[in-house]
């Protein structure tokens, strides 16, 4: 039943629903009811990369989890947006709380960790850089 309920929403709605713990679908640690959209990436280490359950990912959204220090965790109930990107550079980390929304084109990348607590909205075009530039003296330009 599950592989006929599969094959019905990727034909009508361009994604699979996940309806109970995979890890053949990827190396992610995947929670019930997900829909992943067949058109969204995982890129990386994606042993790092967690979905809670009932997490929605559209089409066209690339999740990298650049190396083994480095994860993702994605909460209960949040929902990822058209050609969103969620990129983590080493050593770094995203975390989303549940019942969150990433609008469509927000990037968010976890370069010196980014946190988002639940219930946050974030809207279109978004862009985090939890980064920081360090300067020698803040009186000369460089």
């Amino acid at each position: 039943m599950l592989k006929f309920l599969n094959k019905f929403y990727k034909f009508f709605f361009g994604f699979i629903l996940i309806k109970k713990k995979v890890s053949s679908f990827t190396r992610s640690k995947i929670g019930l009811n997900c829909r992943i959209s067949e058109l969204s990436e995982f890129n990386g280490c994606l042993e790092n990369i967690k979905l809670g359950s009932s997490v929605s990912i559209n089409s066209n959204v690339s999740i990298t989890c650049t190396d083994k220090n480095s994860w993702i965790e994605i909460g209960d109930n949040t929902v990822l947006k058209s050609y969103s990107m969620l990129i983590t550079h080493p050593g770094g980390f995203i975390k989303i709380g549940r019942n969150c929304s990433v609008n469509p084109f927000c990037v968010l990348y976890g370069h010196g960790g980014l946190e988002i607590g639940n219930d946050v909205r974030i809207a279109t075009h978004t862009v985090f850089i939890p980064a920081n530039h360090n300067f020698e003296s803040l009186d000369i330009p460089s």
